[in-house]
């Protein structure tokens, strides 16, 4: 009779346990979820960030060479000289 009784309650707290294990798996799995979709919005924002350098870069190069041909356009200062 103890036996049976103790069978039962083996059971039941399996049981129990095993409910607890698929509310977790269920939790992991909507973690996971997030975790993914977090994932690939950094790797988006990644992505443009670093189309935005390059084409930043290329504005700042071209923009370069256009003050220095511009400078270099430009008739030099007047020589100062020394009176003797």
């Amino acid at each position: 009779m103890e036996l049976q009784r103790s069978t039962g309650e083996l059971t039941a707290t399996v049981k129990s346990l095993k409910d607890a294990v698929e509310k977790l798996e269920s939790k992991v799995d909507k973690v996971e979820d997030k975790v993914s979709s977090v994932t690939h919005k950094i790797y988006a924002a990644g992505v443009v960030l670093g189309i935005l350098v390059v084409v930043g870069g290329f504005i700042v190069n071209k923009a370069w060479d256009l003050m220095a041909s511009q400078l270099a356009d430009r008739a030099p200062p007047p020589a100062v000289t020394q009176p003797k």
